[in-house]
């Protein structure tokens, strides 16, 4: 039997809350969107993505892709170039508005399929990958085997991130109520579009 430590939930407690390119994507769906359902959807492609990221580590791949540092920093490459481009869908979002275009229209500068532009964004992050078989042998019993230990540490630090995420969403989603975010959002926008090519960067010369 696998024992969930308080070490290991306070210690993922602090990681998951730490910003980083997958909350600030969020926060760009809000932004552009008048209600929750894109951020979830997007939520959960991220919370999938984040568990495939785990089974590669598990069963060693990621290790692998790591040892190979050509085909590493192409997935990096790609992953910035991902997340660049939501950058930019964002703050072309603040374009539209500022030159005037209806917000019947907004919702076209959103993703079509939210769920998978979630999933792209995690995905796309070889980075997760890397963490999660740093992160979480430290947390497994020596006495366990490897695959039996960390298959339950990584099932509660996703339990654990899709938490946080949809409480994200949801206090994103009261404050712009409260905030009359239509006021804000053409600076909130820039703010979040720059955030996401910031990360994009860091993701290629990090």
């Amino acid at each position: 039997m696998i024992t969930i430590s308080w070490q290991f939930l306070l210690a993922s407690l602090v990681v998951i809350i730490t910003p980083g390119p997958d909350l600030a994507f969020l926060t760009s769906l809000l932004i552009r969107s008048r209600n929750r359902r894109p951020a979830l959807l997007a939520a959960s492609g991220m919370v999938l993505a984040g568990g495939c990221h785990a089974l590669l580590g598990i069963c060693g791949i990621t290790l692998i892709l790591y040892g190979h540092p050509g085909m590493f920093q192409l997935l990096r490459t790609v992953g910035a170039v991902v997340l660049a481009a939501y950058g930019l869908l964002t703050l072309r979002a603040v374009v539209a508005a500022r030159s005037g275009t209806p917000a019947a229209s907004m919702p076209a500068v959103l993703p079509r399929h939210p769920f998978l532009a979630g999933f792209g964004c995690t995905a796309a992050n070889p980075k997760v990958g890397i963490f999660l078989i740093a992160f979480l042998p430290q947390f497994a019993p020596r006495a366990s085997s490897t695959g039996a230990a960390l298959l339950p540490l990584a099932a509660v630090y996703l339990g654990m991130v899709a938490g946080w995420l949809w409480l994200w969403i949801k206090l994103i989603s009261k404050l712009a109520d409260t905030l009359r975010l239509d006021r804000i959002r053409p600076g909130f926008g820039i703010v979040m579009g720059t955030v996401l090519l910031i990360f994009a960067a860091r993701l290629v010369y990090g």
